[in-house]
């Protein structure tokens, strides 16, 4: 003799409370794998299904004594669902399937006892109805509290190639944003925070702006945090803010997580061949300031870790001409230089006088040359009517001639 139907005796008692069993499975399908975290892609599939969602404020009207919900509601469904599933009610509530006990009698199938916990409307869309006025109320609440507030710099971690040896992956970061964020520290997070509430980190962080784990933001006074969780906080479909994890680094850390590798491989491209300048001198400015100075070795190459920003470079070579650039760094950059040969110089002239001249002649000679001779000595020349002797002997007097640069 078959067992009887359980699910369908359990089925009036819930339409007794106006439960609809109607709902909408979005069953989930794997997509390809993100290099970087490792996750895969999400899609899900909606289909009908016959399923009834009690919610936990019901459970002691719909459920027999002793059954309570462990979480935000349970399902009753004879048709097939998985762990990740998502299920839409008629309130378009949405959850997330979190586990799924079956419910036998003997070897007969009678149900399947579905765990559900509640998500936000971003979990099936992907898209938050940001909040931002909650959000603002919320932040000039915290900020009564000496919290940290305002416009903060985010370090985007961007994760490169894997070592061979060790498996672990290039971590670069990238500073080309600015995150709006509230930051407060553990302490002063009892002054606002709900009873029991208690955390491993440092700080807590709350904001609009997307941020991934792994990410570091520095607050206005250059203490810089980095992201250890993220949790959104909704009201309904509607996000009000992230509650971020925040562990503050030392300086040496984050100095060392932080720094960009600058690589300058200088170089002669000439008509004929190329080849590395060895010996070039490679200075670093920072807002004006001489920070880092070097020499470039037999290959050409010249590297320093810098902090991301906008630097100017001077390089120079003996014999080279020199070149100016200024590089906004945000990611390790490679600069290959090519200096030039300088122009050559042709050096000065040396003016001839003649001694053995005549007065006329050395007259003339002084007079060609423009500018150089005083007015006072070319009169004092003219007055002389000896001979050649005689002018021989006024131009070894240094107070004779006098040759001036105007």
């Amino acid at each position: 003799m078959p067992a009887p139907d359980l699910f369908t005796l359990l089925k009036k008692n819930w339409a007794k409370h106006g439960i609809i069993p109607t709902v909408t499975l979005n069953t989930l399908s794997l997509g390809t794998q993100d290099p970087e975290t490792g996750w895969y892609a999400k899609t899900y599939n909606p289909s009908s299904i016959s399923m009834f969602v009690i919610p936990k404020q019901l459970q002691f009207k719909v459920l027999k004594y002793g059954l309570f919900i462990e979480h935000d509601a349970i399902g009753f469904t004879k048709d097939t669902v998985h762990e990740g599933d998502l299920i839409t009610d008629q309130a378009s509530n949405i959850y997330v399937v979190l586990a799924v006990r079956d419910r036998n009698i003997l070897s007969q199938f009678m149900y399947s006892q579905v765990e559900l916990k509640k998500q936000p409307q971003a979990a099936l869309t992907g898209n938050w109805l940001k909040w931002t006025t909650a959000y603002t109320k919320f932040r000039r609440a915290v900020e009564k509290n000496a919290a940290a507030s305002g416009s903060m710099k985010l370090y985007q971690m961007q994760i490169g190639s894997q070592d061979p040896e060790t498996g672990w992956y290039i971590v670069n970061y990238q500073t080309t944003s600015t995150i709006n964020c509230v930051i407060l520290n553990t302490k002063a997070s009892t002054k606002w925070v709900r009873p029991g509430k208690r955390t491993s980190y440092t700080s807590y962080g709350y904001t609009l702006d997307d941020v991934n784990m792994g990410d570091i933001v520095e607050d206005k006074g250059g203490i810089q945090y980095r992201v250890r969780y993220i949790m959104p906080i909704s009201m309904g479909s509607k996000l009000v803010f992230y509650e971020l994890g925040l562990e503050r680094g030392d300086a040496f850390t984050m100095a060392h997580l932080l720094a960009i590798l600058l690589d300058i491989r200088i170089i002669n491209m000439g008509n004929t061949m190329s080849f590395y300048l060895q010996g070039a001198t490679v200075n670093i400015y920072l807002n004006g300031t001489l920070i880092v100075t070097g020499i470039t070795d037999a290959l050409g190459t010249f590297q320093t870790l810098l902090l991301p920003g906008s630097y100017v470079i001077i390089i120079s070579a003996l014999g080279y001409q020199s070149i100016t650039k200024t590089e906004v760094l945000s990611i390790n950059t490679e600069l290959i230089v090519n200096l030039s040969l300088a122009a050559p110089q042709t050096p000065p002239q040396p003016i001839p006088i003649n001694p053995s001249a005549t007065m006329w002649n050395m007259q003339e000679s002084w007079e060609g040359v423009a500018g150089m001779l005083l007015p006072e000595a070319i009169n004092k020349v003219e007055t002389l009517s000896f001979g050649g002797q005689r002018l021989q002997d006024t131009m070894n007097r240094s107070e004779s001639v006098v040759i001036h640069n105007t």
